[in-house]
């Protein structure tokens, strides 16, 4: 199909052309600064909300804050300001009542300060922490010390309340002391009469009775002589007698008192070493006493040599159960073997004199001066002690002889032992020969222990026989 050609337009088509263009140009140029100032007008409408926002969120901050700051103040001094100057001032003076004025402190305000550990150039509230640190600590202190106080009051209201007590307690003792001196007093009075009238009678009586005395003097004189004429001849007849009887006592070497038995073994037990004995609490038998053990059929030796000796332990009516102190294994002890002790007897007490020093641990040494301990035994098996033999003493006891004495001049201790040493030598000697013109049995520290059941060593050797 065949189109017509559009006919050109009038004028120079060149300058349409680029009329077109710098049209196109400019209303695109104004369309982008249109665009550029719409944008940006935005924007800045955008920025000027923002910061009306911020001003307002700041005059917002700046009223909390200054209400803030008004309760602060108001807080700490009693009144509502936000000025800075006025708070700064109000500040200054209150560190200035805290810390002085001027920044040399006195020596006490200095010793304060350093108590309480205030600085002027530490912040307010630390300062106020260490005021009320302190505060706390000083309110503590005087509650105690209030506290002592009051227990020191109580304290002393009680010792009051106690002297006043004690004070009226004195008070009455005293007057009860005075109305008692005055009956003493009075007393007193009453008894010095009487004793004035008494001591007259006394002396009355005094002279009486000593006439009365003088009569009987010169009695008592008169039958004072003939009681003595009567006693020379009792001594004569006594020495007559003595003599008598020196005659019909046997010999001091006679044994017949010593070789009597007192009761034989019932029971051995010789695994535990115990032997029972038929002797008992009814014989008068105690804990601790000794029996030398002798055969039956060998009897009694003059030496007072057994098989063994034994100790009682326990005492039962009838019987009594004793330990074996020595035996002789080649011997031993069987049932009715018999035992004695010469000290003891059931129907009577034999008396005994003890005389010179003895060695009763056999060891070469004096360990019993005198026969104390041997004294002891005897009568604790039931024997009787004298201190001199006369026709009474059953047996003569003798140890050692006593060794001489010997004194130190100017040493009195030394010459009072030499002088009892003497004594003793002495008595010895007396005992030895009073037994042996009386007649009465002595035995020797070996023999009179071999009897009684002391145990004596085996390998001892019998002592002499004094002369």
């Amino acid at each position: 199909m065949a189109v017509a050609a559009r006919p050109p337009a009038a004028g120079n088509p060149t300058s349409l052309k680029v009329a077109l263009v710098v049209f196109v140009v400019l209303t695109v140029a104004s369309l982008g600064f249109a665009i550029y100032l719409f944008t940006g007008q935005e924007a800045l409408v955008q920025r000027a909300d923002a910061a009306a926002k911020q001003q307002q969120s700041a005059e917002q901050q700046l009223q909390e804050t200054q209400a803030a700051l008004e309760s602060v103040a108001a807080a700490v001094f009693g009144s509502r300001t936000s000025d800075p100057v006025e708070i700064k001032a109000k500040l200054d003076a209150m560190r200035a009542a805290v810390f002085g004025k001027d920044t040399r402190q006195g020596d006490e305000l200095q010793e304060l300060l350093s108590q309480a550990k205030l600085r002027r150039e530490d912040p307010l509230q630390t300062t106020l922490q260490s005021l009320h640190t302190d505060w706390l600590a000083k309110s503590r202190a005087l509650a105690e010390r209030e506290a002592e106080c009051k227990q020191l009051k109580q304290n002393a209201e009680a010792l009051t309340a106690e002297v006043k007590t004690v004070q009226d307690q004195f008070t009455a003792e005293a007057e009860k002391i005075r109305a008692q001196i005055a009956d003493l007093e009075q007393q007193v009075a009453a008894n010095r009469q009487a004793w004035d009238e008494s001591v007259a009678k006394l002396r009355q009586q005094g002279q009486a009775e000593s006439e009365r005395a003088s009569e009987q003097l010169a009695a008592e004189r008169k039958q004072r002589q003939a009681l003595e004429q009567q006693l020379a001849q009792n001594k004569s007849r006594i020495d007559e007698l003595v003599s008598t009887l020196a005659s019909f006592r046997p010999s001091a070497d006679t044994t017949s008192l010593l070789q009597i038995t007192d009761g034989h073994v019932i029971q051995t037990v010789p695994e535990q070493g115990i032997v029972y004995i038929s002797l008992g609490a009814r014989d008068h038998i105690k804990p601790g006493m000794t029996f030398a053990i002798y055969s039956r059929i060998r009897g009694i030796p003059a030496d007072g040599k057994g098989k063994a000796t034994i100790k009682v332990n326990n005492v039962f009516d009838t019987t009594s159960e004793c330990s074996i102190t020595t035996s002789n294994v080649g011997d031993p002890i069987v049932v009715d073997d018999v035992i004695a002790n010469p000290v003891y007897d059931r129907n009577r007490k034999f008396n005994f004199v003890v005389a010179g020093d003895f060695d009763l641990d056999f060891d070469g040494k004096i360990d019993d001066p005198g026969g104390e301990q041997v004294r002891k035994m005897i009568q604790d098996w039931g024997g009787q002690i004298q201190s001199e033999v006369d026709t009474r003493t059953d047996f003569v006891v003798l140890g050692a002889t006593p060794a001489s004495p010997f004194a130190t001049p100017g040493s009195d201790d030394e010459n009072d032992a030499a002088s009892k040493q003497a004594e003793a030598r002495k008595a010895f000697q007396a005992a030895l020969q009073e037994a042996k013109s009386l007649g009465i049995p002595v035995l020797t520290r070996t023999q009179f222990l071999h009897f009684v059941g002391f145990g004596v060593p085996r390998n001892a050797k019998d002592d002499p026989r004094p002369m």
